[in-house]
């Protein structure tokens, strides 16, 4: 099957370029915050940082953190989603009408080796699948 000129469009492939470069800091920034604090599902705390002012006197590091972080970018956020202390909603929306997109990620470690599981930079994905499509 061979890619005709209206699937493929050089222009589009650089604007998508464009915004991930416009948010790769800050969504690498988050993830390595996340990979240096492993918190163990549901029981996902707070170590006290004195960098994460916005984050004070609350007890979820990741959830803070990327709430605040949504909220930054224009999402009306609902925290601990559910009465989920660990869980968080995030929307946006765009005119009226038209396509829903949901993500799901997942910002746990493991016992005993942290985030080699990734989660942190599933959550870096997520949160630039979302910018770029926002």
């Amino acid at each position: 099957m061979s890619m005709s000129n209206d699937v493929f469009r050089p222009e589009v492939l650089k604007t998508i370029e464009e915004e991930i470069d416009k948010y790769s800091k800050d969504l690498t920034d988050l993830s390595l915050k996340i990979h240096e604090h492993p918190e163990l599902k549901y029981e996902e705390r707070l170590s006290v940082l004195p960098e994460l002012s916005n984050c004070m006197g609350s007890e979820r590091y990741a959830h803070d953190l990327l709430t605040d972080y949504m909220e930054s970018q224009g999402f009306e956020v609902t925290r601990h989603y559910l009465d989920l202390e660990t869980a968080w909603r995030a929307t946006f929306t765009h005119g009226n009408g038209g396509r829903v997109l949901g993500v799901n990620s997942e910002m746990d470690a493991l016992p005993g080796i942290g985030h080699a599981c990734g989660h942190n930079l599933v959550n870096e994905m997520c949160h630039l699948h979302i910018n770029v499509l926002t």
